[in-house]
């Protein structure tokens, strides 16, 4: 049966027929080229004179059908010696003295040479007829049986592939209210902390990240079921990006309390093509892999600028770095780098994440391993051209979003200086929390 579900054709199998050779070739001509002879001589002594060269044609013949040219080589020589010498002369058809028969037998070779010939080519023939009808018989079985494999591969594949995405559907959708639950409630007891003791804060300090990490693998499972179903919608609003930038850094800094976080923002940024969702996804997951893989002490430094016609975001750690012949790789589903996987525990989703929202939003995303150490991750972004409208985005001067944290410095947006620093640290105790790559 084949993948369309029609019956394969039926091909009837040839049969090879069966052919001697070497010395059984000779013996086999040889044999063939008495019975010849023979077989003539009744004829002649019917027909009363020598009826000519067709027996010996068709012993000829037989013999280099059924074995080969040597075969039929023999059966002429055979042939035409008895017939000349013994039978010929023995029944009258030659002269007493064999006058004729050097003739006779110059002919009988020739004749029996040129049959050799003609059936030997029309035997090799056959042959590679024979041959080739085989070989596609044995073709046709083997695709035949091949595509049966892959039928039944396909069909188990297709079959694993709506399981997956059903549970993913599940675990996406129905996971992101009583997450959003967990995380307000957390933020809500947050605020009561001087109703709490420091272990009871130190507790609803876990239920928060942890929620916090199940709401990005999430939103990082929304994207990639999209994305295999090329869903995933081209953003192309005008969005400032320098606010996202500080807040995704403050978000970072909290979470990762021991790790120094800096931004650095040369000049005043254009507005982006892209989303604001987009972009705080991005960036959390950039971020948050800057930090789980940097080194004792190292620091996360974003920098932002405009470079030709493009608005490029870098993100930089101190920590051991990628490896350059898997700088493309790392972009790829599921892939995680043999130099850092036993470093700290992931997905493999995060940075394809990041790769096909910035590729819906007109960009581009690369990596590099630092001259200095650790790693680059850069984000080039097209700016906005035109007027946005009054309900697209904020202007470049507006207010930051999200709270502000506790001992945390943030540039504003309205600075305009040529290069705006501010390094984030968070005041907060606690440990960092693991964010997923």
């Amino acid at each position: 049966m084949s993948i369309a579900g029609q019956e394969a054709p039926q091909v009837a199998r040839p049969r090879p027929q069966v052919r001697v050779g070497g010395v059984s070739a000779l013996l086999f001509g040889a044999a063939l080229g008495v019975i010849g002879a023979a077989a003539k001589l009744p004829v002649d002594v019917i027909a009363g004179r020598d009826v000519g060269l067709l027996p010996l044609v068709l012993g000829v013949g037989v013999a280099t059908w059924y074995g080969d040219r040597l075969a039929g080589a023999s059966a002429t020589v055979v042939s035409a010696v008895v017939d000349t010498y013994l039978l010929s002369v023995q029944s009258g058809a030659l002269a007493p003295d064999g006058s004729r028969h050097w003739a006779a037998l110059l002919l009988y070779l020739l004749v029996g040479m040129a049959a050799v010939a003609v059936v030997g080519a029309l035997r090799e023939s056959r042959d590679r007829e024979t041959a080739a009808a085989m070989a596609r018989e044995r073709l046709h079985r083997t695709l035949a049986e091949r595509e049966e494999r892959l039928g039944a591969l396909l069909d188990r594949e297709r079959r694993a592939t709506q399981l997956r995405d059903a549970f993913i559907d599940i675990v996406s959708h129905e996971l992101r209210t009583p997450i959003t639950v967990i995380v307000g409630s957390a933020k809500l007891l947050q605020r009561s902390v001087d109703r709490l003791n420091e272990q009871e804060r130190a507790l609803v300090g876990d239920v928060e990240a942890g929620a916090e990490r199940l709401a990005r693998l999430v939103d990082d499972l929304v994207v990639l079921v999209r994305s295999e179903r090329e869903t995933v919608a081209e953003a192309d609003e005008p969005v400032p990006l320098e606010p996202i930038l500080a807040h995704a850094v403050a978000t970072e800094a909290a979470w990762w309390s021991a790790i120094p976080f800096e931004l650095v923002v040369n000049g005043r940024l254009p507005l982006v093509r892209g989303r604001e969702d987009y972009l705080d996804q991005i960036l959390a997951n950039l971020l948050s892999n800057a930090a789980k893989y940097n080194s004792p002490g190292g620091r996360v430094q974003v920098r932002a600028g405009s470079e030709g016609d493009a608005v490029v975001v870098r993100v930089l750690d101190d920590g051991p770095g990628i490896v350059e012949a898997e700088s493309a790789r790392l972009f790829d589903l599921y892939y995680r780098s043999s130099a850092t996987a036993r470093s700290a525990s992931g997905s493999g989703i995060g940075l394809y994440v990041c790769r096909r929202l910035v590729e819906a939003m007109g960009g581009s995303i690369t990596a590099r391993r630092r001259p200095e150490g650790g790693s680059e991750f850069t984000v080039r972004l097209r700016p906005y051209e035109g007027e946005p409208d009054a309900t697209d985005g904020a202007a470049p001067g507006a207010e930051l979003p999200g709270p502000g944290l506790p001992g945390t410095e943030l540039p504003g947006a309205h600075e305009t200086s040529s290069a705006v620093t501010s390094r984030i640290t968070s005041t907060a105790p606690g440990t960092p929390h693991p964010a997923p790559d």
